[in-house]
């Protein structure tokens, strides 16, 4: 949009799932396995399955895909695969160097990548249910994951050590936001929105954000001071941070 009037995209011949700026390109991809650049719609990869997650660094974009690897393309046009996830990847989030990439997949591991070399790392942690998302905070020395047993975990992004566990009694984990005044926000399949103070560590917030169904995706407002969610009604709900 530019002001009230929308001009419609079209390409994808399926649903899209992730749409991101990457400096003055937009980057979209879906359910027909493809990462395109708008305007155009020109394809510059392709997975076997559908994508469902995109970060951007720098030089990079990275693509996660159901077909259990992760798409990682440079702004010249080269791009490579990465394998070594088990089953579907579902998260990918850059160092803010842009030099590591980290992955989260429904294998249960968080895995970290090379993105000069393409190889893999290591295995930094393995839960045992799918991981779904992630975030990370270099600064405050933590990377927190949103698992589909209604984990909600903050780690240390090196050595993988438990930072804290906010994991309550649902499930499962499908959307997590961050505001740099250190508020996470955390949305899961029973409609719930968790509000996590990062700087003491604490749940600041916990509370029925939809009339019914799971929380899809959660954003903060520019001012840090509310938090909007999308569930499956065609609605999207906006919340203020402070009850």
């Amino acid at each position: 949009w530019e002001g009230e009037a929308p001009e419609w995209q079209e390409g994808h011949r399926a649903a899209v799932n992730v749409v991101t700026f990457w400096g003055e390109t937009m980057i979209s991809v879906g359910d027909d396995n493809t990462v395109r650049t708008w305007p155009g719609g020109a394809v510059i990869g392709e997975h076997t399955a559908k994508v469902v997650e995109l970060a951007t660094s720098e030089t990079h974009v990275a693509s996660a895909s159901w077909d259990a690897r992760i798409g990682l393309w440079h702004k010249d046009g080269q791009g490579v695969y990465l394998s070594g996830h088990q089953q579907g990847v579902n998260s990918v989030v850059f160092s803010g160097d842009g030099k590591t990439l980290y992955s989260a997949s429904v294998d249960g591991t968080i895995r970290i990548w090379d993105v000069e070399t393409g190889q893999e790392k290591q295995v930094l942690a393995k839960h045992g249910f799918g991981i779904n998302k992630l975030i990370l905070n270099e600064a405050e020395g933590w990377l927190a994951y949103g698992a589909s047993d209604g984990g909600t975990r903050l780690i240390d992004p090196l050595t993988a050590e438990q930072v804290a566990d906010f994991t309550l009694d649902r499930r499962p984990i499908l959307s997590i936001a961050y505001e740099e005044g250190g508020n996470l926000a955390v949305g899961d399949g029973q409609g719930y929105i968790m509000v996590i103070d990062t700087n003491e560590m604490t749940i600041t917030r916990d509370f029925r954000a939809t009339a019914r169904g799971p929380i899809w995706a959660l954003a903060f407002s520019p001012d840090g001071q509310n938090i909007f969610a999308g569930g499956i009604e065609d609605i999207v709900y906006s919340w203020p941070l402070a009850t």
